[in-house]
């Protein structure tokens, strides 16, 4: 009709990088790949998963609170929730070590790669690594 006014197109941009229905970014959502820092649209596209999320998988992977096993000595679920943190939901160093407890960013960077390192050799950690990840 002549004067009707048409929604402009960018009203329907979802994510910032896809036009098109909720549905259509669902879609796009499960066949999106690629590197994010080679392409920035993918990670706006992708689910974000929160810290929180990754505390909720951690607390029902170990039957505990975070609060019980965040500090405890030698409890390697705090250092298992820092790096799938940092893999899953692209939070920096800092972020993760005030999500955490206030922890000091390059604490978290060694916590990190310590436990980088223990997942390559220790199967049972890993088979735990995938676990928390498939819950998100």
């Amino acid at each position: 009709m002549k004067g009707e006014q048409k929604e402009p197109p960018w009203l329907a941009l979802r994510a910032g990088v896809v036009l098109g229905t909720k549905a259509f970014l669902e879609r796009a959502r499960k066949v999106a790949q690629g590197d994010e820092r080679e392409q920035p649209g993918l990670k706006a596209i992708r689910v974000q998963i929160t810290f929180e999320d990754v505390v909720r998988a951690m607390e029902k992977e170990k039957g505990e609170s975070w609060e019980q096993f965040r500090d405890r000595h030698g409890d390697l679920g705090r250092d298992l929730v820092l790096v799938v943190a940092r893999r899953k939901c692209g939070m920096t160093h800092n972020a993760i070590g005030k999500a955490a407890g206030d922890l000091r960013a390059v604490a978290v960077n060694i916590a990190i790669r310590r436990m980088v390192n223990r997942l390559l050799s220790d199967n049972y950690l890993r088979q735990i690594y995938q676990r928390i990840t498939s819950r998100m």
